[in-house]
């Protein structure tokens, strides 16, 4: 066992043999040795005990803990109430974390004194790995030059990071002592989208947030046992996570404050979910979210703030009562936005036509131009070309007259007459 733990890395599992050994590798290969890794085997049926128990033969920085299945969240808990580091991570069984990951959010928590890193992450499938994901596009504005290593935040500094951003548990680490100042932290049995609240919660509550600049999570879009692929009922607990996140904002006063934030937010995940779940549930899901936006009161100014997609997604859930015709709007509004963005192309490629035009006209009047002046030069040409045959016939004319050739000796005397008084001269 290690004895000074730096991060307690801990691992919900559940049927996951296929990539749990791809997860494993990566935690026990950290270039940052000082951690322990809490495996929370949450009832798997499948040979994912048989695979930890493996690892555990050959690391003693592993431990694992068997419990009833009772979901993600409570698996977290269970892991977070068994840990013993001075920072938490959450690592999915089904994912994995390059080398130095831990190494390097460590040594940004460190030098920065944070509650709370964010970190960006990568999204993978089988094929391939994908760009790097910023974690909240509040950071998008920071340069590639800043000392992130001495650069702290509070949640007002970066509003839209609590809302708007990527909610995943997984995507920061947590100091514990933090996480321990509260009783309260959601870690719920038997529910998805047990990360949002979560997230809300330690976000508005840390006094020291920073921010690792890399993508050092990867993450496996391909699972098809995974949550975020599953489109049953269970999606109804989205709206319990969402009444959560409003109350907590009213309870500590900021509701005010973040009313747009969670007005795009709630907008935005009914959006994500509503195209995913099964036609059985539209309706209800449909229902449900309408009345969740009837109990949102915004001023005009800040509706009309909103993006145009979402501007008209607000609108059309007003205006519908059955979920077929929000559907049929929203895809009218679609194609309306296609037409609207063909015809600014339109626009714009017809503008570059008629500038390639004039640019066409303009350099065919300075070809008109300068075929001119070539012409007048070619005409000289051919003029002093003339002249020089005509010099050259006068040349070969006289060479061949008889005078020419009765005075030639008198030319060699002349030429040697002259070479005679350059040599006295000299």
């Amino acid at each position: 066992m290690v004895d000074n733990i730096k991060i307690s890395v801990i691992v919900p599992v559940y049927n996951v043999e296929k990539y749990l050994s791809n997860c494993l590798d990566s935690i026990i290969n950290q270039s940052l040795e000082d951690i322990e890794i809490i495996c929370v085997n949450d009832g798997s049926t499948d040979n994912s005990l048989k695979i930890l128990e493996e690892y555990a033969a050959n690391d003693n920085r592993i431990r694992i803990i068997t419990k009833k299945n009772e979901g993600l969240g409570a698996a977290r808990k269970t892991g977070l109430d068994n840990s013993s580091g001075e920072y938490i991570l959450f690592v999915d069984s089904d994912d994995y974390i390059k080398n130095d990951a831990c190494e390097k959010v460590y040594g940004n928590a460190l030098s920065n004194d944070s509650e709370l890193v964010f970190f960006n992450f990568c999204d993978f499938n089988e094929n391939r790995v994908f760009d790097p994901c910023i974690s909240c596009n509040a950071f998008n504005s920071l340069k590639n030059s800043e000392n992130f290593n001495n650069l702290t935040f509070k949640a007002y500094e970066i509003k839209e990071c609590v809302l708007n951003s990527y909610f995943s548990a997984w995507s920061k680490l947590y100091k514990k002592s933090f996480l321990y100042k509260y009783d309260d932290f959601y870690f719920p049995k038997h529910r998805i989208f047990e990360d949002l609240f979560f997230h809300v919660q330690v976000i508005i509550r840390a006094e020291r947030i920073s921010y690792c600049n890399e993508g050092l999570y990867l993450y496996r879009r391909s699972n098809s046992n995974s949550i975020m692929n599953n489109t049953r009922e269970k999606v109804f607990d989205v709206f319990i996570a969402i009444n959560l996140i409003k109350e907590f904002l009213i309870k500590n006063d900021l509701f005010n404050y973040y009313d747009y934030e969670f007005l795009l937010f709630y907008l935005h995940l009914f959006n994500s979910w509503f195209y995913k779940i099964n036609e059985e549930y539209k309706q209800k899901f449909f229902e449900k979210f309408k009345r969740g936006l009837l109990d949102i009161h915004l001023k005009k100014e800040k509706i009309d703030k909103l993006p145009d997609i979402f501007h008209n997604l607000y609108f059309n859930t007003l205006d519908s009562e059955y979920y077929v015709e929000i559907d049929l709007k929203n895809k009218i509004n679609e194609q309306a936005r296609e037409i609207n963005y063909n015809n600014i192309n339109l626009k714009y490629y017809c503008e570059k036509i008629q500038k390639y035009e004039k640019s066409i006209d303009t350099y065919k009047k300075q070809n008109i131009k300068n075929n001119k002046k070539i012409k007048k030069y070619e005409s000289k040409i051919k003029s002093q070309k003339n002249l020089i045959n005509k010099n050259k016939k006068e040349i070969l004319k006289i060479k061949n007259s008889n005078s020419w050739k009765i005075t030639k000796p008198l030319r060699l005397f002349a030429k040697a007459f002259k070479n005679e008084n350059n040599g006295k001269s000299e």
